[in-house]
């Protein structure tokens, strides 16, 4: 699950800084942690659980940076 994880957000990290944050920030053991405590069991549901949080994360950078000017 580790690893599709690591792998969707690499083919999608210019989509956006959520996905950057999980390639850049996160270390395996954190995203099988965040998985764990979200008891998401499936490859499947690893993926669409970081996609969400990517998107989350995302929006909350571009609002934040929306703002600073």
């Amino acid at each position: 699950m580790i690893e599709a994880v690591k792998a969707m957000a690499l083919d999608n990290y210019n989509k956006g800084y959520g996905y950057q944050q999980i390639v850049e920030c996160y270390e395996d053991s954190e995203i099988a942690e965040t998985l764990a405590e979200a008891k998401v069991r499936t490859v499947g549901g690893a993926v669409r659980f970081f996609k969400k949080l990517a998107k989350d994360v995302g929006g909350y950078h571009d609002e934040i940076a929306s703002t600073a000017w």
